[in-house]
């Protein structure tokens, strides 16, 4: 596979958990295994661009959690 073609394939695999994250019940600690687990497809994906996936990917997924995860988990 391409990196190009690597690069689409996270594309996919973020926009997939983000609207896991976005429309289900996930609790916190599956919110984290998502984000876990999407990160170790990145990682096997494009190992060499794991701070540039940090950046863009990590902190979008931490930001969908912030607003859609947490606030049901402060009671």
């Amino acid at each position: 596979m391409d990196h190009e073609t690597r690069v689409k394939v996270l594309k996919q695999i973020v926009d997939e958990a983000v609207f896991r994250l976005t429309s289900g019940d996930a609790t916190l600690p599956e919110a984290e295994l998502i984000v876990q687990r999407v990160r170790n497809q990145a990682r096997l994906l494009l190992p060499d661009k794991m701070q540039t996936f940090d950046l863009i990917y990590q902190s979008r997924l931490q930001r969908v959690i912030d607003q859609f995860i947490r606030p049901k988990h402060i009671d």
